[in-house]
């Protein structure tokens, strides 16, 4: 176990043996009490007993890992997923004392709202995944693998800057990389009226909306929200990753990176429990995101549909393990581009109050490569080897 895995290990065994400790301390304050069955007692007895059973129980899960960190490798992947975060200014930490008093580093973001968000522990992640056994059996079997930390509640302004960025580093003289060459910085635009305009402070507005189950004119119809409204839902019901998507997405070849997108149009099948193929390419945004509606008889179950938030993290997660280009890979010096289209959100113009998709772009301008996210007609099929990607969120 190297040091970083001791850390973080330590770090959450620390913070069960907390629980434990103020568990036990409850448990003996009330057991008096509860044994002359006194009114309120028997209640926080239970309690007492019942969370140190749990602290046990992630206790041995977190030293004695189950068949979710076989399937999974979490511990590995979290902590490469907590350096990229690091390294890319999207996350920040701070000390503080435990209740036993120690000292521990505390890892958070500040979103849009202006409010904290913790990052979730390796230890709940392990929890959540545990509790929904599809995702280690069929969805882990379809390909969907690979870890990936997306900081959600931060503004889109925050993700945009750290692609430049990220893009700017890989493209440093000296470096032996296919990210060579790159046309820089990334940008994020829209056509709103024929205007070419900024996408970064969109979800700021209110233009950006999340999750739509349908493409529509009339926003209602389309039960997209945007991203304030996720935040304070979240925070109403004290969700466990309150302000963070933690995702699940299609491993690469030999779990290295994430799957690109195939260069023909046929679907690739994946999976012996359901058999799971791909959405194929030459389908509009909206044919798309109605495939991912429909479930495909059960093969997309689970799923749901990128955001430009999830997508960037991916792209980096991507290129920080196989120093390839997600969605635009290049073979041989040729670049082959392809788009996937961000099912997981949409725009909606500032004009005409229509519904847009939003796709990732790659193009060849001045012999440089330029990558790009920017609004489609949700009919159009402009783009070659055109998809969607899905992730499972956790």
């Amino acid at each position: 176990m190297n040091r970083m895995s001791e850390s973080v290990t330590c770090s959450a065994a620390r913070v069960l043996l907390d629980r434990l400790m103020v568990a036990k301390r409850e448990y003996f304050k009330v057991y008096k009490q509860a044994s002359l069955e006194e009114e309120g007692f028997i209640d926080r007895a239970r309690w007492a007993r019942e969370e140190v059973e749990q602290g046990l129980d992630a206790l041995q899960e977190l030293f004695y890992p189950s068949e979710v960190e076989r399937v999974f490798n979490l511990r590995q992947q979290y902590e490469s997923q907590v350096r990229i975060l690091q390294e890319n200014g999207l996350l920040q930490s701070e000390h503080r004392s435990t209740p036993s008093g120690e000292i521990e580093e505390v890892y958070f973001i500040r979103g849009i709202d202006g409010n904290v968000y913790p990052l979730p522990s390796l230890l709940q992640i392990f929890q959540h995944i545990a509790h929904r056994e599809e995702l280690g059996t069929v969805k882990a079997d379809q390909g969907f693998k690979k870890l990936v930390l997306v900081p959600f509640a931060l503004p889109l302004d925050s993700f945009s800057k750290s692609m430049s960025e990220y893009l700017i580093r890989k493209n440093l003289p000296g470096r032996k990389s296919s990210f060579l060459n790159l046309q820089t910085p990334f940008n994020m635009y829209i056509f709103d009226n024929e205007q070419q305009q900024e996408i970064a402070n969109l979800d700021q507005k209110g233009k950006i909306l999340y999750y739509p189950e349908e493409y529509s004119f009339n926003q209602n119809r389309s039960h997209g929200k945007s991203k304030q409204s996720i935040l304070l839902d979240e925070s109403s019901r004290n969700h466990w990753s309150a302000g963070w998507n933690i995702l699940l997405v299609e491993e690469g070849d030999q779990g290295i990176g994430v799957r690109v997108t195939p260069d023909s149009a046929d679907g690739v099948v994946k999976g012996e429990v359901i058999p799971r193929r791909n959405i194929e390419g030459d389908n509009s945004p909206a044919q798309c995101l109605q495939k991912l509606k429909d479930g495909g008889n059960g093969q997309f179950r689970h799923e749901s549909g990128m955001t430009i938030e999830d997508w960037i993290m991916t792209f980096i997660t991507h290129g920080e393990e196989t120093e390839q280009l997600l969605d635009g890979h290049l073979t041989l010096q040729v670049l082959s581009k392809s788009a996937s289209f961000l099912t997981g959100a949409m725009y909606i113009g500032l004009v005409d109050g229509a519904s847009r998709a939003l796709v990732t772009r790659c193009d060849v301008v001045g012999g440089r490569y330029s990558f790009a996210i920017q609004t489609l007609n949700i009919e159009g099929k402009n783009f070659e080897n055109s998809t969607a990607r899905h992730v499972v969120r956790v």
